[in-house]
């Protein structure tokens, strides 16, 4: 993916959709044992929404799932997002976690996949800003 306007967009565009199942889960009665797919979503929220910032800014993102590795490339361009530095430290394990580990996506409670979506909900939001 070359750095162009319109591959930031459509990462954008694909964290929002990201943030807007995360939501859905979150906000379905009938959703009980699917909270560690909610966690997965607000990874690939944040995900996106980094290597969207960093296209927007002529940087090539790198090939990786590290939200904090990519943070890292991002407050190079903006150090107002360096106040998310835990919440990716904290969003970071459920790239693999919520696949993965024995038990998983059913050993996540809601609490945890609501801390998740607020945690990704405030780096999405800064982004948008910052577009601005």
């Amino acid at each position: 993916m070359k750095p162009t306007k319109e591959a930031a967009q459509a990462s954008f565009e694909n964290g929002d959709a990201d943030l807007a199942n995360a939501y859905l889960i979150l906000n379905n009665p009938q959703a009980e044992g699917l909270f560690g797919i909610a966690c997965f979503h607000c990874h690939q929220a944040v995900e996106k929404y980094l290597k969207g910032h960093l296209l927007l800014n002529g940087e090539q993102p790198p090939l990786i799932h590290d939200l904090k590795l990519l943070l890292d490339k991002c407050v190079e361009l903006d150090e107002n997002l360096l106040r998310f530095d835990n919440d990716c430290r904290d969003l970071n394990p459920y790239y693999i976690e919520t696949r993965y580990e024995p038990g998983a996506p059913g050993d996540f409670d809601e609490d945890e996949a609501q801390s998740a979506y607020q945690k990704a909900e405030g780096v999405v939001e800064l982004i948008k800003v910052l577009q601005e």
